[in-house]
């Protein structure tokens, strides 16, 4: 596998030098992203969105096939989008909506989700808890969320700052 050195602009606007290795290319949320190891940061997992990277090349190093696999078997694993790790945290989402929950149960969005038909209770156990929100959002008018406390924290507060943007008064 090869090794690329590529000059990233951060959100903030301040550009910074990473030496990657590139796992795979996808497109979610309207873009396109490049997931991959950090040779600076001990083969650490991470995401780069492609329109942000303003400098790539390639060099003439390689990495041994055991230690790319061995880190990237457990790149993603428990993620809900992007961020996955060894420890997950419990999602619990309770619906109060039948078509929300026709919508929710028809499919499997995670590996882990339990459904509990009796409650109208939807489980998820991810790394990175706030990647859900995105999705949660979207069903706004009929999902409370039971836990994690720091989820609805962050889920109240998008949706408080909404409310004041959008209000007339």
């Amino acid at each position: 596998y090869y090794v690329y050195n590529i000059k990233y602009l951060l959100p903030n606007g301040e550009e910074k030098q990473y030496r990657i290795i590139p796992y795979k290319i996808i497109f979610k949320r309207r873009a396109w992203y490049i997931l991959a190891l950090d040779c600076f940061e001990n083969y650490k997992a991470k995401i780069f969105r492609v329109n942000r990277i303003l400098d790539l090349k390639r060099q003439n190093r390689v990495i041994d096939d055991d230690i790319y696999d061995k880190k990237a078997e457990d790149l993603f694993k428990n993620a809900w989008e992007f961020y996955g790790g060894e420890e997950t945290k419990k999602v619990r989402l309770k619906v109060h909506k039948q078509n929300i929950w026709t919508y929710l149960t028809e499919v499997e969005w995670h590996q882990s989700q339990i459904n509990d038909y009796e409650n109208k209770i939807v489980e998820f156990n991810v790394a990175e808890p706030i990647e859900m929100l995105p999705f949660i959002l979207q069903y706004a008018d009929g999902i409370e969320i039971l836990e994690p406390l720091e989820l609805k924290q962050e889920y109240l507060k998008i949706l408080s700052n909404a409310i004041a943007m959008n209000s007339d008064t």
